[in-house]
């Protein structure tokens, strides 16, 4: 198995542990002398796990020198943390034929019943409990944050027609002179809402804003929808609707003049953009243009090709940047 050095505030904190829940009376066995005694002994394990190793690189605290003195941590664990962290350095410490008989084997077996008669469990119990996590090591002494209280609001359902001006009214609000073609659609598996646009902002900026007004998302994992709710506008809500799809068009106009910004990046030939029923076309693909690989598979891309990809990364407003609103957040 794996070993490593655990990290000085994992012995700060063992020591700790030992003054709180084992009493040690004997004034020559301080907390500093002790703390030596945990780490040696672990470096000792990792040392004889690794023998082909260079000492100065074992795995484990990097630019450390190992020489311990005890500092009292400022963040207080729990047993059951504490009982966790004594796994883990008794884990990472274990690896040479020495262990049972040292006086760090000693230090961890008496705290670790210590710790079982005041978590009133027996070992299997204590490991059986979920919130208990080994092994882990401490490379900081920062107490976490406490769990944010449950949320006990009421959740309001949004019907899909709801969700659906809900949506129009952020676009409008965050892109007044963009026409917006928003769809909604029920069928057997849920619903969904398409927003359509032609030139506009790119389709990135547009999914930010409609995105979180999905009610559902896919995983992967299991193959299954999961649905979820968000906060809107200090509200607890659930969309209407599962899925936001987003799909832009662009015309020609906007293509000529992409298809001239292209030109005088690359020197190369302005393409002709014609006009169709559906949408717009070139008169023909054009060469290859060379230091475009990142736009077609690793390979030089021609020129339509270098416009195409240019004018779907390139916004058609004069003023992209999206109006400060307030969108829909995902909470649970």
């Amino acid at each position: 198995m794996s070993a490593f050095i655990v990290s000085r505030k994992t012995i700060d904190h063992l020591v700790t542990a030992l003054d709180t829940y084992v009493p040690y009376p004997c004034p020559s066995d301080n907390p500093t002398r002790r703390g030596q005694i945990l780490w040696d002994e672990n470096i000792a394990s990792v040392a004889h796990r690794y023998q082909d190793d260079d000492p100065a690189h074992l795995p484990g605290p990097i630019g450390e020198t190992f020489t311990y003195t005890y500092a009292a941590p400022t963040r207080t664990l729990t047993p059951l943390e504490v009982y966790g962290l004594v796994n883990c350095y008794t884990y990472q410490s274990c690896e040479h034929p020495g262990w049972e008989d040292s006086r760090a084997y000693a230090y961890m077996r008496d705290l670790e019943t210590a710790l079982e008669f005041t978590l009133g469990k027996t070992r299997e119990q204590i490991r059986a409990l979920p919130d208990y996590d080994w092994p882990y090591d401490l490379d900081d002494d920062v107490q976490p944050p406490p769990p944010a209280p449950p949320d006990t609001r009421p959740t309001r359902y949004v019907s899909l027609t709801d969700t659906a001006k809900h949506l129009r009214g952020a676009l409008k609000l965050a892109y007044p002179s963009v026409k917006f073609s928003v769809r909604s659609k029920s069928y057997s598996g849920g619903s969904s809402i398409a927003v359509f646009w032609t030139d506009g902002p790119i389709r990135s900026d547009v999914e930010k804003i409609v995105k979180p007004f999905s009610g559902a998302r896919f995983d992967g994992l299991t193959d299954c929808k999961l649905a979820h709710t968000s906060e809107y506008q200090g509200e607890k809500v659930r969309w209407g609707t599962d899925h936001v799809f987003t799909s832009r068009s662009l015309s020609a106009d906007f293509l000529r003049k992409v298809a001239v910004k292209v030109a005088a990046t690359y020197n190369v030939p302005i393409l002709e953009v014609r006009e169709n029923v559906y949408e717009p076309s070139f008169a023909e693909s054009g060469p290859l243009v060379p230091g475009t690989g990142h736009m077609h598979y690793g390979h030089d891309a021609c020129v339509r090709d270098v416009i195409m990809h240019t004018a779907y990364a390139t916004s058609a407003l004069d003023k992209p940047r999206v109006r400060r609103i307030a969108i829909a957040r995902q909470i649970a």
